[in-house]
């Protein structure tokens, strides 16, 4: 599990210390993940037993399907600074694709692991591999990376029909990920493992 937060990115691993994840969420008043009600939030609640409550949750696959509908039926009625953005989120696809609409994201052979190959990669951790560990920890850290931005970016979609537009939004630290460990040859092993599929 991966947390972003404005002191930084925190990696939370089984059989290491993610017994405090539940912990460290009780200072959270809000969550922003995506497609965390339908998977993350689900998974940590059977792990955990439940999760701590008391924080709001904005789960950004949702929103941004609306918005997504939104444009396709109104893009006429919008601002034309607006209508850019729009026209990009019409694209299908999930987090990295959407990352990608907006020209941010993954590069290099990072940009090519899904959320199946996590799932080799830990098998891989399990048996030992330490590179591999450490490659679905940065792969991790690139998903949650992009939230705050896009969290932001949706809320500025949103508000702009409303007299909320005129308030200033506050911003989030960027995090860069780029100091995070990662191997390529391990990458290329779970590719590999696809291919053969």
């Amino acid at each position: 599990v991966g947390v972003l937060d404005s002191s930084g990115y925190h990696a939370f691993v089984r059989g290491d210390n993610l017994g405090e994840l539940p912990n460290a969420l009780r200072k959270y008043k809000l969550i922003v993940t995506y497609n965390g009600r339908q998977f993350d939030l689900r998974f940590l609640a059977a792990e955990f037993g439940e999760l701590p409550s008391g924080f709001a949750d904005i789960d950004l696959r949702w929103l941004f399907a609306r918005l997504k509908r939104w444009a396709i039926h109104s893009e006429d009625q919008l601002p034309s600074f607006y209508r850019g953005f729009y026209a990009r989120l019409k694209k299908p696809g999930g987090l990295k694709q959407l990352e990608q609409s907006f020209g941010w994201g993954r590069r290099g052979k990072l940009a090519s692991l899904n959320g199946r190959h996590a799932g080799w990669l830990w098998d891989m951790a399990q048996e030992g591999n330490n590179d591999a560990r450490d490659t679905l920890i940065r792969y991790n850290a690139e998903d949650v990376s992009s939230l705050p931005k896009l969290a932001l970016l949706a809320v500025e979609l949103l508000r702009q029909p409303t007299p909320m537009w005129l308030v200033s939004m506050p911003s989030f630290p960027e995090f860069d990920c780029a100091g995070l460990p990662f191997d390529n040859s391990v990458i290329g092993k779970v590719l590999e493992l696809e291919a053969a599929e």
